[in-house]
Formats: structure tokens, sequence, C-alpha cells
């Protein structure tokens, strides 16, 4: 055999032989498996808010997830609480609650529940915390009036008060109603600013001008701390002093502040005068004297038997003869004041009455009593009593 061939074939054998060196018979391992996913656990680390302020405000809570699940998501049920605007959730672990203001006067409580949501084994779960939220009630607003009434200088028919805004800017009006008044026909606040409302506008229709105009020129309404004086009131009467914000068009600015007082009686001085009686037969005088020279009063006959059956009480018989002229001249538009008819009416000074035509046989009172500008009676009333006689021929 040549050399040379003899040499190629061993070269060629230790080739084969080194690739056949580099394989092995034995198995390749598979990948080790992973180990099971463990169940998560869902912490909130502070579920408990009470006392939480009536302005509002936004929370961080923190919370934490551990055995997180890839995927797994954080839901929030808020139905049981209406007053929490934006709930989210980051992924550093902080939930963001957006708790609104409380504008009422009443505290509250609510619960948001708070879901982990997460899918293991192709089945989802949830884990569930809550969170506890309580808000303080808004603090009762300001009493937007203070109303002083002035009761030494309370009479039997005027008030004098003090009323201090909590606002200094706002326009107001105060004034009075009967108590009796407002507790049978109104009974309600809304009821009576409407009322009080259609007054001015009334008022500012008669006079032709707006109702803005209106309070300009009779200086309706007041700003600032204010004596009021309210006159013109009923006797022994109770009521109502109300004030209430007020704008220039008349929309209401502020709730009402009432106050209670109660009028006194008329006052009333002692018998102030003196009778001189002249009669013969059914006619004759009665010379009147005041004990007051200045005193307006009035005076007049009636028979006794008429007062004893039909009246029988000489101050409110008094009174009612006075409320019924002035109401009577008042609506005929001849006088300008009541302090214009007292003067007509009335006598001031000593004052001799004729009397005549009267009926024979029978018994009459002569009767007086001073009267104000006001047209209230302001004396007692002073009688003396006479009898006629036979009619003269």
């Amino acid at each position: 055999m040549d050399r040379k061939l003899y040499l190629l074939n061993a070269v060629a054998a230790l080739a084969v032989s080194g690739i056949f060196a580099g394989c092995t018979n034995e198995p390749i391992e598979p990948d080790k498996p992973q180990p099971p996913q463990e169940k998560p656990e869902f912490v909130i680390e502070d579920s408990n808010f009470s006392d939480l302020s009536h302005e509002g405000t936004t929370l961080m809570v923190n919370y934490y997830v551990e055995n997180p699940v890839e995927g797994a998501r954080i839901v929030f049920n808020t139905d049981q609480i209406d007053w929490v605007g934006d709930v989210s959730a980051d992924d550093n672990g902080t939930i963001t609650i957006e708790v609104l203001p409380n504008d009422s006067q009443e505290p509250r409580a609510g619960e948001i529940v708070v879901s982990y949501v997460y899918v293991m084994n192709d089945e989802e779960s949830a884990l569930y915390q809550s969170i506890l939220l309580g808000q303080l009630a808004a603090p009762e607003p300001p009493v937007p009036f203070v109303i002083d009434i002035d009761e030494a200088a309370v009479t039997h028919n005027s008030v004098s008060a003090f009323v201090t805004p909590y606002d200094a800017e706002m326009t107001y009006i105060v004034m009075t109603v009967g108590k009796e008044y407002y507790d049978i026909y109104l009974g309600d606040e809304d009821v009576l600013y409407t009322m009080v409302l259609n007054q001015y506008i009334s008022a500012a229709a008669g006079e032709g001008i707006s109702i803005e105009d209106f309070f300009e020129r009779h200086e309706v309404l007041k700003t600032g701390e204010s004596q009021v004086v309210i006159t013109d009131l009923e006797a022994e009467t109770e009521y109502y002093i109300f004030a209430v914000g007020m704008s220039t068009s008349g929309a209401q600015l502020s709730d009402f502040v009432f106050g209670t007082f109660t009028t006194l009686e008329i006052p009333v001085a002692p018998s102030a005068f003196d009778f001189e009686i002249s009669i013969e037969g059914t006619s004759g005088s009665i010379n009147i004297i005041p004990h007051d020279a200045d005193l307006y009063y009035y005076a007049d006959i009636i028979s006794v038997k008429v007062f004893d059956e039909t009246i029988m009480y000489w101050d409110d018989y008094a009174q009612s003869i006075i409320d019924e002229t002035v109401d009577l001249y008042m609506g005929l538009g001849v006088y300008d004041s009541v302090e214009d008819i007292v003067k007509d009416i009335c006598y001031h000074g000593e004052h001799e009455m004729p009397v005549y035509l009267l009926s024979p046989n029978s018994d009459y009172y002569v009767y007086a009593f001073g009267v104000g500008f006001d047209g209230l009676v302001s004396t007692e009333v002073c009688t003396d009593t006479f009898t006629t006689g036979e009619e003269m021929m």
C-alpha cells in the first residue's frame, strides 16, 4: 500500500472518531416548573376617618398588596355614600378620595367598599376592604339680626327697638305684625314676605314710580345698626317685630328674625270734668268745665236706659265713638290727619252744651272724656246723671 494513502486513511479515521466523541447518550433535563402563585393579601392601613371637616377635603389612604397578581385591579363602590367625588388608586399604594363639602346642619357618615379584583387559575376573585368616613355638620349660619326691644319704651301704641345686622352692608326692613294675625292667617315666613313686598309694590304703583324709587323716596331700607320706632299700634296687643334682608329690587336677602312684645293699656287720667246741669222740662244746657284747660275732649248725652241695656261699658263706648268718626271723616277725604279730626269734633276749654228734644220724665247720662291727637281716649270717662221733666207746652 502506498504510504501516502495510509496516512490519509489514518487522518480520516481520527476525524470521524473526534466527531462522535463530542456526543453523549444522557437525556436532556426539562425546565424546572415554577412554584404555584400564592393568594394575594389586600390591606388598607387606616380605614376609619371620622370628624372630617364640613368644608370638604382630599384624603390620601395607604394600601399594600402582598403577593400581587399581574393584571389585578382596584374597584370602588360608593353606592352608600353620595358625598364623595373622585376616588382613585395609583400603583404606589395610595388611594385618593375627594370628600365634598357638607352644607347641612347634620353630620353624615358612609362607607366606601374597596375591592382588589384578580384572576387566578382562570377564575376571578376579589378581596374586600371598607373605608369608613364621618363628616361634621356645617356650623349654624350666623343669625342675620339681633333685635333688642326697649321694654321701657313700649307704650300703648308704639315700640322702640335697636336692630343690629350681622352683615353691616346688607339692606333690610323692620316691621311689626300682630302675633294673632300672623299665627292664624299667615303662619309662614314666605307668605309674610310676599305680603309685605306686595304692599310696597302697590304703594309704589300708587305713586307711579318703581319700587327702587319708592324705597329711596321714603327711606324704607336700612343698613347697619339702627333704632326703629314703630307707632299706630293697637293697645294691649301682642306683636311680632321682625327684620329681614331686602334688596332695592325687593329680593329677599336673609332669613327672618322675630321678637315679641305686648303693647300697654291706654293710659287714662282720672276724672277731669265738672258738670253744671240746668234742665227745664225736656231741654236746657250743661256747662262742662275741664280741669285741664289744654285738654281736647268729647262730650254728649245718652239715655240711661239705652246705655245700661245695650252698651254698659264706658271705655269701649268712648273709643268706638272716636274710631267710627275718624274712619268716616278720613274716608270722605275731608281731613289730612287724625289730629285735624280730633280738633274739629272735640271741645277745648269750658263749654256750654245745649240739650233739647229730650224724652219727658227720663233719666240721662252726660259724659265727657279726653281725646289725644292720635285718636285715643286719654282720660277716664266722666259721667253725671239728670232727669227731664214734663214736656213744656
